[in-house]
């Protein structure tokens, strides 16, 4: 009898690629969502990658975190196979690097490894003063005509690596997303 049910029971696991360019707060992110928030360390830039597992409902995540320095970038696609879904962090913040960002944000979504794939755009440090509005960003990365491409694959969320706020809304999303066969 337990044979013939076995898979209803398996978890979802999925592959899920975090970018941005450095100092967006992509390691931030992960160890706030992977780790005892109370105890979070600050944090160096990634040089490489790291990998954190996360679950999430019934969903499990490996979180490949990429480092982001102008060298690491040409390495980003190495990590394109066998990806499930890209997480997109930028420093809403940091309005000097908007347009920099957004040239790497069209590199990885032209990608055909990942072009339809789910894509989550955090903003990250919305909590900070200054810090552009999802929807500004949405008009200055010009994401209107991506979104409305890719309508039930692409979600902007204004989020902060440090008080949580707008993560756990994004990771249900891409839990949403990813798809619905079993691993």
């Amino acid at each position: 009898m337990g044979c013939c049910c076995g898979n209803q029971f398996k978890k979802k696991e999925f592959n899920i690629l975090i970018v941005g360019l450095d100092n967006a707060g992509k390691t931030s992110i992960v160890q706030r969502i992977t780790e005892n928030p109370a105890a979070l360390q600050p944090t160096l830039s990634t040089i490489g990658s790291q990998v954190k597992e996360y679950k999430f409902q019934k969903t499990k995540f490996s979180l490949w975190d990429v480092g982001g320095q102008e060298e690491l970038r040409n390495t980003w696609k190495h990590y394109y196979v066998g990806t499930n879904g890209i997480i997109f962090v930028i420093d809403s913040a940091d309005d000097t690097r908007f347009a920099e960002a957004k040239k790497e944000f069209e590199k990885v979504v032209s990608n055909s490894f990942v072009s339809n794939l789910p894509c989550l755009f955090l903003c990250n440090k919305c909590d900070l003063p200054g810090a552009c509005s999802p929807a500004a960003l949405k008009e200055k990365f010009d994401l209107q005509e991506y979104e409305k491409k890719n309508e039930e694959l692409f979600r902007i969320e204004g989020c902060s690596a440090v008080t949580g706020e707008g993560l756990k809304d994004g990771l249900a999303w891409l839990s949403e997303k990813m798809p619905k066969k079993e691993n």
